[in-house]
């Protein structure tokens, strides 16, 4: 149970960090001009990197 509850408090706290919600109405005036495959590369780019730079200061992190 006990990883359970880090799991969603971890969960939680990358949510608040990452705003997704905030964020969309940034990426969509970004990409206004660009098809939705570009759209979806560029959100997957982004999402790899994110996932990446998280990584990496989760693990190296105190």
């Amino acid at each position: 149970m006990s990883h359970l509850l880090f799991f969603i408090h971890a969960l939680v706290s990358m949510l608040a960090i990452i705003n997704p919600i905030g964020n969309l109405p940034i990426f969509l005036a970004l990409t206004t001009n660009n098809s939705l495959k570009a759209q979806e590369i560029i959100a997957r780019r982004a999402t790899l990197v994110a996932f990446v730079f998280l990584t990496v200061f989760a693990l190296l992190g105190n």
